[in-house]
């Protein structure tokens, strides 16, 4: 029992983990399995682990962070999960792999982080499923299919606090033009648009007023801010690059898939009418998607400008999370759909 409890308490003082919106820092083993049942119960989306030293990984690069996912193909014989690891060639590369070990069980996933945070040395993850590559001379796409499953989830788009609300002034200086390069390079392959994170204000604005003309629907508010220029201007240009697409909570199954369609295509996902009842409405029709689509280990993000349409796009589930912790450092949120 002694030996129990030590385990129990120990400390990983140079370790941290993010479940959610929560970051805790210096946890124990405790509080690391606390993690791990709230998603296997649903009660969280994922655990991210990261160490405050880049470990050393067996493909010559450095490890970012380690993810850990439920994974919904389990069967009632127990908990079954997703973990692995992410690689960057550098610190602040941009040329990730994520590597990931699909249908692991909880003893599986206790031995596997148990030598990583007890000796801090990584596994060999040479032979691990490749479900992102970022690396030079890679088109981005995932070289295996399969991984991770997605869970299924109830929906709503989240508001911000009142800091997260608060204006960003003229002054570009509190616009982080690093994070959200970051969130528009995993949301696009086109480096053209990239490089809107590097335009002057007169530039942005240039573009934004260019968005207002082809988009008067959106009806959007000129409030002055980087935010709001960079926001509807890239929304904007993710459409007519089938990377994003708009709907209305009233749209019918048609306008539903017409929608949708072009954004699934690039990611090689099928949709067909006949899963669909027409008579419900585009929270269920998403649900019905992120099921059919779970064996290729995509689901639906949404991005919550805080407008009256929804914005939907497809990605990886590990993908969804990286875009959902960035955006917290912003003044706009991206999530999973959850309906």
């Amino acid at each position: 029992m002694a030996v129990w409890n030590r385990l129990w308490r120990k400390e990983y003082s140079q370790w941290s983990m993010a479940v959610g919106d929560k970051i805790v820092q210096d946890f124990t083993w405790h509080e690391l399995n606390l993690a791990i049942k709230a998603i296997a119960q649903g009660k969280a989306k994922s655990v991210i682990i990261k160490c405050a030293q880049l470990l050393p990984a067996s493909d010559g690069c450095l490890c970012d962070f380690i993810h850990i996912f439920p994974d919904s193909s389990a069967n009632q014989d127990g908990e079954q999960f997703h973990y692995g690891i992410n690689t960057i060639s550098a610190p602040g590369a941009l040329d990730k792999v994520t590597y990931d070990v699909a249908h692991a069980s909880r003893a599986q996933l206790d031995s596997f982080l148990k030598q990583v945070l007890d000796t801090n040395q990584l596994p060999d993850i040479r032979s691990w499923n490749i479900i992102i590559d970022k690396r030079n001379g890679r088109d981005g796409v995932d070289s295996h299919r399969g991984n991770p499953t997605v869970t299924t989830m109830r929906t709503q788009q989240s508001q911000k606090n009142g800091t997260r609300q608060s204006e960003i002034s003229r002054d570009d200086e509190r616009f982080d033009r690093k994070i959200h390069k970051e969130i528009i390079e995993r949301l696009t392959e086109n480096e053209h648009i990239w490089e809107t994170t590097n335009y002057s204000y007169d530039q942005l604005r240039e573009l934004f007023l260019k968005t207002q003309k082809d988009n008067p629907h959106w009806d959007i508010e000129d409030d002055g801010t980087f935010t709001t220029y960079w926001g509807f201007s890239i929304a904007h240009l993710l459409i007519k690059e089938n990377d994003i697409c708009t709907m209305s909570w009233e749209d019918d199954i048609d306008k539903f898939i017409r929608a949708l369609q072009p954004v699934a295509d690039k990611k090689d996902l099928d949709i067909e009418r006949s899963w669909f009842n027409a008579e419900e409405e585009v929270p269920i029709w998403c649900t019905v998607l992120q099921h059919k689509w779970d064996d290729a280990g995509y689901d639906i993000g949404v991005i919550d400008m805080d407008t009256d349409s929804y914005i939907f796009f497809v990605a990886k589930k590990v993908v969804i999370e990286e875009l959902r912790q960035l955006t917290m450092k912003t003044a706009y949120t991206i999530d999973f759909a959850e309906f």
